[in-house]
């Protein structure tokens, strides 16, 4: 991703405040045209009370990680994995949450601008002028699609109880899922790899009683709608 793709995410995901910085904070202006769109599209998405262009405007606080550091679209361990900072890598620090827990960081793998844990490393520089941001960003929204379909097919065995196996069958309509998780009676039974469309089960059951599973796709920001089906061999 080039790093204009990377700046133009990062404006419009966060709204930016300035923090312990004297006077009257102002926009910083922006002359091509490009930065222009960057910045139409920053005033029609989030707040402009106190803007700030990153665009222009230099780090003056990093940090060092101490471990390989996970670093997400939001500040919080809900939010999506963007990337994999690297044990010692020393990130400039571009804003830090209210909270001050966490810091939006250039990663130097030229990822898109994301949030790290600020323990996982050390800071160098000040803090202080370095602004707050807060993430617009759902802790759900990177979460994969549900699954477009659910079709099952089974054969139950004669006598007490029943034995029932269950072709469960979907259509994968995620492109970003790590997996998808299948359920009987809202009980975890299986975790599958990405791109799986199918699964076997079998079980058994009560004469008279029925069956209930239910399907959903999940990645590291979340989990999609669980989709579910109901059925029994008396059907």
């Amino acid at each position: 991703m080039v790093r204009g793709k990377i700046i133009q995410i990062l404006l419009a995901g966060i709204t930016l405040t300035a923090c312990n910085l004297p006077g009257t904070a102002t926009t910083i202006p922006i002359s091509t045209s490009a930065a222009e769109t960057v910045q139409a599209e920053m005033t029609s998405q989030v707040s402009t009370e106190t803007p700030v262009s990153i665009l222009t405007k230099p780090s003056e606080a990093s940090l060092t990680l101490n471990d390989n550091s996970n670093c997400r679209s939001g500040p919080g361990t809900n939010f999506e994995k963007v990337t994999v900072i690297p044990e010692g890598s020393s990130v400039p620090i571009l804003a830090r949450s209210s909270e001050g827990t966490h810091y939006l960081v250039d990663p130097p793998d030229n990822a898109a601008s994301c949030w790290v844990l600020g323990e996982l490393g050390i800071v160098s520089g000040d803090l202080a002028t370095v602004p707050q941001a807060t993430a617009s960003v759902s802790p759900n929204a990177g979460a994969p699609t549900r699954p477009s379909s659910f079709f099952y097919n089974y054969e139950c065995s004669f006598g007490s109880p029943q034995a029932v196996t269950t072709t469960l069958t979907w259509g994968d309509a995620a492109n970003n899922e790590n997996g998808y998780r299948v359920y009987r009676y809202d009980f975890l039974i299986i975790e599958l790899p990405p791109n799986s469309t199918s699964y076997v089960d079998e079980t058994t059951v009560a004469v008279g009683d029925g069956l209930t599973y239910g399907i959903e796709a999940f990645n590291d920001a979340g989990v999609s709608t669980r989709t579910t089906i109901s059925f029994s061999c008396s059907d």
